[in-house]
């Protein structure tokens, strides 16, 4: 059984290499040209090679419909942003005394990864919870 863009994800491998070598040549003065023909000939390419990709609508026909705002994803929002200040809380006092070798800048970092992987297991127990089977399979018919 053939992948149906199996061809497009080797295309764009080698766009994307395409790319990086013209990224990578940008740093060297006297190839800088090449560079730049290299990343216009990527861009090109990449746009033949998605044009007919089915894009989602930026704005949809029903974009009055009122959307919901899930409290779960609220909450998945307010844990990461929590957690990334208690990274950059780390970062601010390890700036401030860079000498400490395991102190408060140490603390707040386990933290905030700490609190990170407890978001992350609680999305996956929701989710394996989700899949659980409720009724038990049953083998043959009632009532024969």
């Amino acid at each position: 059984m053939r992948a149906p863009y199996g061809a497009r994800v080797w295309a764009g491998l080698i766009v994307y290499l395409i790319a990086l070598l013209g990224t990578l040549l940008l740093a060297n003065e006297s190839a800088r040209s090449w560079a730049v023909l290299l990343l216009v000939v990527s861009v090109v390419l990449a746009v033949v090679l998605w044009d007919r990709q089915n894009w989602v609508s930026a704005f949809p026909s029903d974009a009055t419909a009122p959307t919901g705002v899930h409290r779960r994803r609220l909450f998945y929002l307010l844990g990461v942003t929590i957690a990334m200040l208690l990274v950059l809380a780390a970062d601010l006092r390890y700036a401030a005394a860079p000498t400490e070798t395991f102190g408060l800048a140490g603390i707040l970092w386990i933290a905030g990864i700490a609190f990170a992987a407890l978001l992350w297991l609680l999305r996956l127990t929701f989710i394996m919870g989700c899949f659980q089977v409720r009724h038990a399979f049953r083998v043959g018919r009632r009532g024969r």
